[in-house]
């Protein structure tokens, strides 16, 4: 097998070459016979029949024009050269990918495939599927496709890519195969074949001319026009079905911008790929919400279809459209609740409430887990390459939606018998924010909560997940005990504070180094095989595997990485406030690109792996370039990422913040100085994010822009050290 598939491989490598240089005439019009029917060999018969395919579906395929936008989507520059459409309908609907439209261009001029050149309008955008709707002016009856049936689409088929971007006058192409079915949750076919702004918006077709889809750029992390770009000519590339674009035409053809349709829950954290799918909290307002779901409520059915795991719900609802309505099934204890809702393109603002504290960290109040450190390294070295091969490489899960990937060593709650876990029914308090709810309910350092609204509090983290479900201003009843004395107090919740702590008290007692500590501390180097960058972690001396430790990851400025300089900087305040310190390196030490995120996750990865990581106080931090990247990181790592920080560095224009979410809760840092280049931008940026209701800590750093001084550091190691705040 794998030498067909290298066979397979280089035919379509030379038949790829063969077809680029191929001229329109060689491309349109029947074959020429090149030899003998008796002498021919499979190479100038597949050649005959890319060329025949293509000639079918060439005069459908448009070369697009934007024309008064400019804006570069990460490091790729668009709407400064042409892109591709794909004819769908004989009196000029053009399909095309929404990667030029982001920024509204002032006109639109597309070449047809007999070389008129005409104007065109844009009708409706696909915010799901990263669409765009065109309806050119025309008399003309234009050439239409036939679409392949998506039950067909094999994986292993030969998949052309189709472009009119270089030339008017002929197509460029690329060959490949289909190498997945059923990508992006459900919205994509991949293929191996070569995908850039060459081909967005173009056809790919099989070797009959049929269309299995429209090229666009996507991703399974976020959702805006940009998305996927970092993917540009990697052998992964994805086309939405052209079946699947045909069932939504008409709507778009009523002027009816599509949304990806909203549930509204927020899942509690397990392995993403085999636990299932509970419910840990519903947005106020939501579908889910007004269908009466709570929770605690585990979603085992949608529209039919099983649902076994957290992976398997995303498959079943993110190909929906909002205005779709679904039948969902929970089961909350042993009683099956099946209801009807209807998918929403937008929830209302969701804002965290707040109790007012912040929890001790002792041995036993949220970490549920005491390995020692031989266990530690086993599982790490396991769940490292279980974790390789549990995605595919474009971030999915695998298709056996059975496989099991990384456990979550932070879970909300565990009941087992494991004898190494240790659960105690209450939380510690140790600080009460001035004048917050709990203040006044009369909450004191030192107090224990025991329960909230009737139910035992297992863990900060549940008691989190539990409060999620309120919002500011509603009423909660708690309990807690003081000097002994178990007392209640009905509170109105708050807001999280954007202001840093002035002092905070230490978060647990002492504890000693324990002997014998196998795991690497100080400055501990971070490689991983599939990538080139340097990466170096620094782990305090002090480190100890019984108390959870934050995150804190650095992303240099550009030409700025000096590993040693960096820990020295961090030191003292990892040291304090229980943290350890990642420093990765760009590949350009000029500057980042967005294509190495997925290099710094995994890197977070590996060290949560090794650690006790508190998922609460994971944190990515940078400046400049840096600072974007982080930005970009934290909206789209929305699973790990609890904390933000940008120094002078800014968010792409396209690049859009997510809504706020009950459970992944993201706080965020702001700090630039007067002569920033992103000055301009960031108090709208700011706007925008205070809107979408996420706490914003602004800081000022003076007129010309610097690194944070060590005062400036230590106030954020305090800022850090509070994002467990309940």
């Amino acid at each position: 097998m794998k030498f067909m598939s290298i066979f397979l491989r280089r035919q379509a490598w030379l038949l790829f070459l063969a077809l680029a240089c191929a001229t329109t005439d060689s491309l349109v019009a029947p074959p020429r016979v090149l030899r003998a029917a008796d002498d021919e060999g499979i190479e100038v018969r597949e050649e005959r029949a890319f060329r025949a395919a293509v000639a079918k579906v060439a005069p459908a395929v448009v070369r697009i024009e934007t024309l008064g936008a400019s804006e570069n989507v990460g490091s790729v520059l668009a709407a400064m050269g042409p892109t591709t459409g794909l004819v769908v309908s004989a009196d000029g609907d053009i399909i095309t990918s929404s990667f030029n439209f982001a920024q509204k261009p002032a006109s639109i001029l597309v070449t047809l495939a007999d070389g008129s050149r005409v104007a065109a309008k844009l009708i409706a955008t696909d915010h799901s599927r990263q669409l765009v709707l065109l309806k050119v002016a025309t008399d003309k009856t234009l050439t239409t496709v036939e679409a392949a049936p998506q039950k067909e689409v094999q994986v292993g088929q030969w998949a052309v890519a189709i472009g009119r971007t270089y030339e008017t006058n002929k197509p460029n192409l690329s060959v490949g195969i289909v190498s997945a079915v059923n990508r992006i949750w459900g919205k994509a076919v991949q293929t191996d074949a070569k995908i850039s702004p060459a081909n967005y918006g173009g056809p790919l077709i099989d070797i009959r001319g049929r269309v299995l889809g429209l090229l666009t750029p996507l991703s399974t992390e976020g959702g805006d026009e940009g998305a996927g770009v970092e993917w540009y000519d990697s052998g992964i590339g994805f086309a939405v079905p052209l079946q699947q674009i045909l069932n939504v035409l008409p709507k778009l053809k009523e002027g009816k911008n599509q949304f990806p349709g909203l549930l509204g829950v927020s899942l509690r954290e397990a392995d993403f790929y085999a636990e299932p799918a509970v419910i840990a909290a519903c947005q106020p307002k939501s579908p889910a919400q007004q269908a009466g779901f709570k929770a605690g409520d585990q979603i085992v059915e949608v529209d039919g279809q099983a649902v076994a795991s957290q992976a398997q719900l995303k498959h079943q609802s993110s190909h929906r459209y909002a205005g779709e309505k679904i039948n969902v099934v929970v089961l909350r204890g042993k009683q099956r609740i099946a209801k009807d809702l209807e998918l929403v393109a937008k929830l209302p603002a969701y804002q965290h409430p707040l109790l007012g504290i912040l929890p001790l960290r002792d041995a036993t109040s949220d970490q549920t887990e005491e390995k020692s450190n031989d266990e530690a390294s086993e599982k790490a070295s396991d769940e490292s390459s279980h974790k390789s091969a549990e995605k595919s490489n474009d971030g999915e899960p695998p298709l056996d939606p059975n496989e099991k990937g990384e456990s979550d060593k932070n879970a909300a709650e565990k009941n087992t018998d494991d004898k190494k876990t240790t659960v105690t029914a209450s939380v510690g308090v140790r600080y009460v924010y001035p004048g917050s709810p709990a203040d006044k309910a009369g909450v004191k350092p030192g107090d224990r909560l025991i329960a909230c609204e009737g139910k035992k509090i297992v863990s900060a983290q549940s008691l989190r997940e539990q409060i999620a479900n309120f919002s500011p201003g509603q009423s909660i009843k708690i309990e807690f005990t003081h000097d002994g004395q178990t007392q209640t107090a009905d509170v109105q919740l708050g807001t999280l504070p954007e202001n840093i702590p002035l002092e905070l008290p230490a978060a647990h007692a002492a504890m000693a180094k324990p002997a014998g500590l196998k795991t690497p501390v100080g400055k501990v180097p971070v490689k991983l095989p599939e990538f080139p960058n340097a990466c170096v972690a620094y782990v305090p001396e002090n480190y100890s595997p019984r108390v959870p430790y934050g995150l804190v990851v650095w992303l240099h400025a550009p030409n700025s990485y000096k590993e040693q300089e960096i820990i020295d900087r961090w030191k003292d305040v990892c040291a304090r406030h229980d943290l350890i310190l990642l420093a990765p390196a760009s590949g350009d030490p000029a500057k980042w690109q967005r294509t190495e995120a997925e290099f710094i996750r995994k890197a977070m990865d590996d060290v949560i792996l090794r650690y006790n990581v508190d998922r609460a106080r994971v944190v990515v931090a940078g400046q400049e370039g840096g600072g974007t990247l982080a930005l970009l990181l934290a909206f789209t790592q929305r699973d790990l990422v609890r904390g933000v920080i940008s120094v002078d560095g800014g968010l792409t224009a396209r690049a859009k913040p997510p809504a706020n979410d009950p459970v992944n809760r993201l706080a965020i840092v702001m700090a630039a100085s007067k002569k920033a280049s992103v000055l301009n931008s960031l108090d709208t940026l700011i706007k925008s994010l205070r809107e979408l209701k996420y706490p914003v800590t602004r800081l000022e750093l003076g007129e010309t822009p610097r690194a944070m001084s060590a005062a400036e550091l230590t106030d954020i190691g305090r800022w850090i050290d509070s994002l467990d705040r309940i």
